[in-house]
Parts: structure tokens; C-alpha cells; sequence
């Protein structure tokens, strides 16, 4: 009777780990739209890391941008701020729309600009003491997050339109005083009328 000697099995051959390997990314790309999808030319794109500035650039025609990453962004705060600006009818220079995203992690994505709304604060800034100086008004709001101004005209009547309803902040700046005044308020369903002495009754 015939013996074969024991055939030992191979050792089996361990599978080999792969690991994804995260590589900072060296530009961030991406498109600003507004709520119909209509590209956003102009607009001023700025990478912030950390909530410090690092990087600025602007919107081509077609609303592409190109942002480049001169520093490891992995495990950091990173966030894109997009502002629209303007210049009105007397030469001053506005902020339309402002709004900050955190960066979604990957190249291409799409940042869109939402409608205005229909509702509006107006009023009057009573300028004391600063012979008509130049004033501006700011409104703004963190969830989501939103600014706009508007100056304020020589007879003190300012207007900001396009607002949707909620709490915002209401800030008013002049040339020639460092205390800016600060209003909290809340827009409903309705315009809001708000008028503001500045700088305010100190007696």
C-alpha cells in the first residue's frame, strides 16, 4: 500500500492593507451662481483658515474661481466667504450680498447666492454734532449668514431693501465718530421703520 508523506497547506498570504492617503489640496475650484443659475461675474471669493484671511480672488465672466492653497488645510477650520459689491448713483461703494460656507472637502462645487427678499428697514439717522457727515448703514444676520449696506443720504433717510424676515443686526457708521451704533431687530412680515440719533443723547 502506497503512503504519500503529509503535504503541509501554504501559509495563506495575508491581504494587503490600503489605506486612503489624504493629500491637502492645492487649489479649491468652484462657481458662484445666483438662485436661477445664472453665473455671478465679479464676485470676491476669500479662503479663510482657521478665521483668518489667506487667500482672495474674484469670479470670472462664467462665475468660475480658482483659489490657491500655499498651506496644509487638513483638520483646519476652513471656510469660503463670497461678497457682491456695487457702487450707487453718488459714487458710494456698497455690499450687496455677503456669505460665508464651510468648505464641503472636494473641488467644483457650487455656491449659490439666494433671492432677495421683500421686505425692508428705513428710516432716519439724526447726525449731532458731525455737520453731515458721511454715514453708512449695515444689516446683518449669522444664520444664514447675510450683510448688506447702504449710505445713508445727505438728509439722513437710508433705505435697505430685499431683506427676508428674521433678527438681525443693525450697525450705523459715520465718518468722524469710533462708536458705531448697534440695533437689534426683527423683521416679521412687514417693513420696519427705524429711525437713529447719531451719536446718541448723552445728557
Amino acid at each position: 500500500m502506497l503512503t504519500f508523506p503529509n503535504i503541509q497547506e501554504p501559509a495563506s498570504v495575508p491581504e494587503p492593507v490600503i489605506r486612503e492617503v489624504q493629500i491637502s489640496p492645492q487649489f479649491i475650484t468652484g462657481k458662484v451662481v445666483m438662485w436661477d443659475e445664472s453665473p455671478v461675474g465679479s464676485a470676491i471669493v476669500t479662503l479663510l483658515i482657521d478665521q483668518n484671511r489667506v487667500e482672495e480672488t474674484s469670479t470670472d465672466y462664467k462665475g468660475k474661481f480658482i483659489l490657491p492653497v500655499k498651506s496644509d488645510i487638513l483638520n483646519k477650520d476652513v471656510e469660503i466667504a463670497v461678497s457682491l459689491t456695487s457702487v450707487d448713483t453718488e459714487g458710494n461703494f456698497l455690499l450687496d450680498h455677503a456669505l460665508k460656507i464651510r468648505y464641503p472637502g472636494q473641488s467644483g462645487f457650487v455656491i449659490r447666492i439666494s433671492r432677495d427678499g421683500n421686505l425692508k428697514v428705513s428710516g432716519r439717522i439724526s447726525k449731532v454734532d458731525l455737520g453731515g457727515s458721511h454715514c453708512e448703514v449695515l444689516i446683518s444676520r449669522n444664520d444664514p449668514i447675510f450683510a448688506r449696506t447702504r449710505a445713508v443720504k445727505q438728509d439722513g433717510i437710508y433705505s435697505i431693501e430685499g431683506l427676508w424676515p428674521g433678527n438681525y443686526k443693525l450697525f450705523v457708521y459715520c465718518i468722524g465718530d469710533n462708536n458705531p451704533q448697534e440695533r437689534e431687530i426683527k423683521l416679521d412680515n412687514k417693513d420696519l421703520e427705524l429711525n437713529i440719533e447719531f451719536p446718541p443723547n448723552r445728557q
